[in-house]
């Protein structure tokens, strides 16, 4: 190994708070060993692209028919690849929803997401204002960054539902 270089790196406390959680799940001595792993993926995905290949990600079960494939492991990221566990978020039964809600709540990560942003609250303010401890609304953005886009996709499709019950109830209620 050749001479070692120290890059410091400024994190916001949410990014801070995501490292650690990362650190601590994948077993990893510190942050810096985490952020080792998470460099040496983002150079091999770079490698990749600048060979002209495209990085995708895809179903495992779409993989099986893909004729030629590499695939980038995280050893320790394995055991948590199917189904992580949460301290603060649980998975309920429901007809079509597949996002987590919160723990002792009838809300998804979707909705605080949403009314975070609508409100440009801080993780701080919405667990005052909703009286939520605030690991779980960190644990919660943690959450919504690995799964932006299933819980985008049901924030939209829970939009579209009350927008057709509305229209329905208008044309109920016309003369």
């Amino acid at each position: 190994m050749g001479k070692r270089v120290r890059i410091q790196l400024d994190v916001s406390q949410d990014q801070a708070v995501m490292l650690d959680r990362l650190a601590s799940m994948l077993s990893v001595r510190s942050r810096s060993d985490l952020l080792h792993e998470a460099l040496a993926t983002f150079i091999a995905v770079m490698t990749e692209i600048m060979n002209g290949r495209r990085v995708v990600a895809a179903d495992p079960a779409e993989v099986e028919r893909l004729q030629r494939v590499r695939e980038f492991v995280v050893p320790a990221a394995l055991p948590y690849a199917q189904d992580r566990v949460y301290e603060f978020l649980v998975r309920r039964p429901h007809p079509w929803r597949k996002q987590l809600y919160l723990k002792g709540r009838n809300m998804t990560v979707g909705q605080l997401v949403a009314v975070m942003n609508a409100n440009r609250w801080t993780p701080e303010t919405v667990a005052e204002e909703y009286d939520l401890p605030v690991p779980q609304v960190r644990e919660a953005l943690v959450y919504y960054s690995a799964h932006r886009d299933l819980v985008d996709a049901e924030l939209r499709e829970e939009a579209q539902m009350l927008r057709t019950r509305v229209k329905s109830k208008r044309t109920t209620l016309a003369p």
